[in-house]
C-alpha cells in the first residue's frame, strides 16, 4: 500500500510530478506515492431528462417554449463518463483514465488533489471531486496548492497537504460546481433562443446562450446597430499651433453640454467669429517638463497574440490548436490558458538562462538584455502557470517550430506566435522606456493647453513594441498662431477581436479569463474567423 495517491489534471502536469518527486512511485517527505493522471473533465452532467423524475423526462427532452423555464431543484445533477461526440458512446480515454485512477486508488491510503489551483473558477477542484466520487472513494483527500509546475514548487505544495475531505467545506470545489450548474441551466435559454429564431422563419443549428457568448454576442450586436445608425455631426473649432505643429486646445468635458456648444461650432463662419476674439500669432508658457521611466508590462495571453495575429489571416482555432501543439508536444512555449499576468522568480530565473539564445532566435539586441534582477508587480513569490512566455526547451531554429506543422500557413502561425511570446518576454529585461513629459499653455489664453511626450531612451521598446516607435519631435516653440480645425463626432469602430477583447476586459467585473474568451470565440466563428 502508498501512502497516497497524487492525481493531477492532464500528462504535462503528471509529468512534472514525475520529475519533481523522483518518479511515478517513490517516498517523499516520509510518505510513499503513486501517481495517476486525468485528461481534463472525463465526466459530464447527464443529459436534461435523465435527472429529473419521470414524470418531468417529457417536459426536459421536448424543445417547446412551454416547457420553459426550467427549474434547477428538479436535477439531481448525476454525471456520467464524457461522451465521444461522434458515437455518442462513453470516450474510450475517459473510459480507460477512470480505470486506471480507480486501480490505482485501491493501492492507497489517501488521494492528494493535484490538478490546476484555479482560484477563480474551481475547475481543477471540480474536476477532481468529480473522479473521486465516481470511483466510489471514502478515504481521506489532501489538497496541495503548487505555485507552478516547477520541481521546486511541487516539492514545497507536497510538504504541505491540506486536509479536504469534506468537499462541502473546499471552497474551490463549490465554486466550480456552482458555474457548472449555472451553465447547465443555460441550456434553457438556449432551446429558448433556438425556437423563436426558427418561429421567425430562419433555419438554425442551436444558439448558444452561454454565460460568455450572450456577452460577446450581445456586445458585438450593440456596436453593428451603433455603426448602422452613425449619423455624422461635424464642427469647427478654434485652436492654435506652433511651427512645430504643436497644437493647443482647450480640454472639452463630455457630459458639459454648454461648453461643448461654446467651443464645437456648427459652421466654419461662426468659429471665425470667435477666431477675431484672439491675438495670433500668441506667446507660449512652458509649465513643467518632467522625466518619466515606464517599465515594462509586455507579457501577452491568448487573446492578444489572437488579437495581434488575426491581421495575418490566422484563425482563432489555428492560433489556440497551433499554440497547444508547441507547449504539450514540445515544450517551446509555456501553458498557453494561463491568465497569469506575472511569472515567479523560478520561471523568471529559467527566461533569464535562456534569454540569450531565445533573443537570437527572434533578432533581438542582445545588448538590450540588461535588467536582469527580478521587477516588482512582473515577479512574485507564487502564479498558477505564470504568464504566457518561451517554454523550456528553446528551439535550435525557426525551421524547428515549422516542423510539427504540415501547411505553411499553419508553419507561419507557429513562427509568429513564438516570435510575438518571446519578445513580450524578453522586454521584461529591458531597461525602462525614459521619455520627457512636457505641458504648457498659451500665455494670454490659458485655457488652451498642449502636453506631449519626448522619448529619450527607447529600451524595452526596441525589444516589444505594438505599432511605431514614438518618435522624437521638435521642441516647443515661442509662438502659436490660431487656425480653424475642421471635426466630427467620432464614428464607432468596427467591432475587431482586439475590440472585443477589450470590451470584455472593461466590464466592472470581467468577464472570462483570456483563454475562455479566445476559446469562445473559437467557438462562434466559422472557419474563416468571422462571427
Amino acid at each position: 500500500m502508498y501512502d497516497y495517491l497524487i492525481l493531477t489534471e492532464k500528462k504535462t502536469e503528471y509529468d512534472a510530478f514525475v520529475t519533481a518527486l523522483g518518479g511515478e512511485t517513490g517516498n517523499f517527505n516520509g510518505h510513499t506515492f503513486i501517481q495517476a493522471h486525468s485528461q481534463g473533465h472525463l465526466l459530464e452532467l447527464d443529459e436534461p431528462e435523465n435527472m429529473v423524475m419521470p414524470a418531468l423526462k417529457e417536459k426536459y427532452s421536448i424543445w417547446d417554449l412551454k416547457n420553459l423555464p426550467w427549474d434547477l431543484n428538479d436535477f439531481n445533477w448525476h454525471k456520467v463518463i464524457k461522451k465521444d461526440h461522434k458515437t455518442g458512446k462513453p470516450a474510450v480515454y475517459a473510459v480507460n483514465l477512470l480505470k486506471n485512477i480507480k486501480k490505482a486508488s485501491q493501492q492507497a491510503r489517501a488521494i492528494v488533489i493535484a490538478t490546476d489551483t484555479d482560484e477563480t473558477t474551481g475547475e481543477g477542484e471540480l474536476l477532481a471531486w468529480e473522479i473521486i466520487n465516481y470511483i466510489g472513494w471514502h478515504g481521506p483527500v489532501y489538497r496541495e496548492y503548487h505555485d507552478d509546475e516547477s520541481s521546486e514548487a511541487i516539492r514545497r505544495a507536497m510538504a504541505d497537504l491540506h486536509d479536504i475531505s469534506d468537499p462541502q467545506k473546499d471552497g474551490w470545489f463549490v465554486k466550480g460546481t456552482v458555474r457548472q450548474r449555472w451553465d447547465f441551466g443555460s441550456m434553457a435559454l438556449t432551446r429558448a433562443a433556438t425556437l423563436l429564431v426558427r418561429d421567425a422563419g430562419y433555419y438554425t443549428r442551436s444558439i448558444n446562450e452561454g454565460r460568455l457568448k450572450s456577452v460577446m454576442l450581445s456586445a458585438i450586436f450593440q456596436r453593428l446597430n451603433a455603426i448602422k445608425n452613425y449619423v455624422k455631426r461635424p464642427y469647427y473649432e478654434v485652436r492654435f499651433q506652433d511651427q512645430h505643429k504643436h497644437v493647443f486646445a482647450r480640454k472639452i468635458d463630455k457630459n458639459n453640454d454648454e461648453l461643448i456648444k461654446k467651443v464645437h461650432h456648427e459652421n466654419e463662419a461662426m468659429a471665425k467669429q470667435e477666431q477675431q476674439q484672439y491675438q495670433s500669432p500668441v506667446g507660449i508658457t512652458i509649465d513643467g517638463q518632467k522625466t518619466v521611466y515606464q517599465a515594462p508590462h509586455t507579457f501577452t495571453d491568448l487573446t492578444k497574440i489572437d488579437a495581434i495575429l488575426s491581421h495575418k489571416g490566422y484563425t482563432s482555432k489555428m492560433i489556440q490548436d497551433t499554440y497547444q501543439i508547441l507547449y504539450q508536444n514540445y515544450h517551446y512555449l509555456s501553458y498557453p490558458r494561463s491568465d497569469d499576468k506575472t511569472v515567479t522568480e523560478a520561471q523568471f530565473a529559467k527566461l533569464v538562462q535562456n534569454s540569450k539564445k531565445i533573443a537570437s532566435l527572434v533578432g533581438v539586441d542582445l545588448q538590450l538584455l540588461t535588467h536582469l534582477a527580478p521587477r516588482k508587480g512582473l515577479v512574485e513569490q507564487s502564479a498558477t502557470h505564470g504568464a504566457n512566455r518561451p517554454g523550456s526547451v528553446v528551439p535550435n531554429s525557426l525551421d524547428d517550430l515549422r516542423k510539427p506543422f504540415n501547411t505553411k500557413k499553419q508553419q507561419d502561425c507557429a513562427i509568429d506566435i513564438y516570435t510575438l511570446v518571446a519578445k513580450a518576454a524578453l522586454a521584461i529585461l529591458g531597461e525602462d522606456y525614459e521619455y520627457q513629459h512636457i505641458t504648457a499653455h498659451l500665455t494670454d489664453y490659458p485655457e488652451f493647453q498642449c502636453s506631449f511626450n519626448q522619448p529619450v531612451k527607447y529600451n524595452y521598446k526596441q525589444i516589444y513594441h505594438r505599432g511605431k516607435l514614438p518618435q522624437v519631435g521638435a521642441p516647443l516653440g515661442q509662438q502659436a498662431t490660431s487656425f480653424i480645425y475642421s471635426g466630427a463626432n467620432s464614428k464607432p469602430s468596427w467591432p475587431t477581436k482586439e475590440w472585443l477583447y477589450n470590451r470584455l476586459d472593461s466590464f466592472k467585473y470581467s468577464i472570462g479569463t483570456p483563454a475562455t474568451q479566445q476559446s469562445t470565440l473559437t467557438e462562434i466563428s466559422d472557419s474563416n474567423g468571422k462571427t
